[in-house]
């Protein structure tokens, strides 16, 4: 997929099958199992722990996800986030992608693909500030 996500973690009803159980249900909580499966992808993965907010329906929830287990799935699922974007960054390699490069310094330009690849080229090969059309390679695309 082409696309990108939030991810909460250690929602308070979010329940410890999510990340354990092969065999449960999905539900639409449960998306680290859909991660997990390889089943969906996606280019960018953005994934934050949850955060009570002060007057709303779950912030009044007793039952809490412990600090510690919050902690371990952060480190799963940025795991997870970032194999799944080198798996879309490979996909992308051979394609030509419009790159707008905004940062010309040290002898290299960088910049964004419109599908949020960062690309490095030598600088002498482009313009900064300008969108120029390139082929996504193993040696531009700096996630690979």
């Amino acid at each position: 997929f082409d696309c990108d996500c939030d991810a909460a973690v250690s929602y308070n009803a979010e329940r410890i099958t999510a990340w354990s159980d092969a065999n449960y249900n999905y539900t639409k909580t449960d998306y680290f199992k859909l991660f997990r499966s390889g089943n969906i992808g996606f280019a960018n993965i953005h994934a934050f722990a949850y955060s009570p907010r002060p007057g709303t329906p779950a912030a009044a929830m007793k039952e809490k996800v412990p600090a510690p287990v919050v902690k371990e799935r952060m480190v799963r699922l940025r795991e997870l986030a970032e194999r799944s974007a080198r798996d879309f960054a490979c996909s992308q390699v051979g394609k030509k992608v419009p790159v707008i490069f905004e940062r010309c310094d040290g002898g290299f330009a960088r910049g964004w693909s419109d599908n949020y690849l960062e690309v490095s080229m030598p600088q002498e090969l482009v313009q900064c500030g300008r969108i120029i059309e390139v082929e996504a390679t193993a040696g531009n695309l700096q996630i690979l």
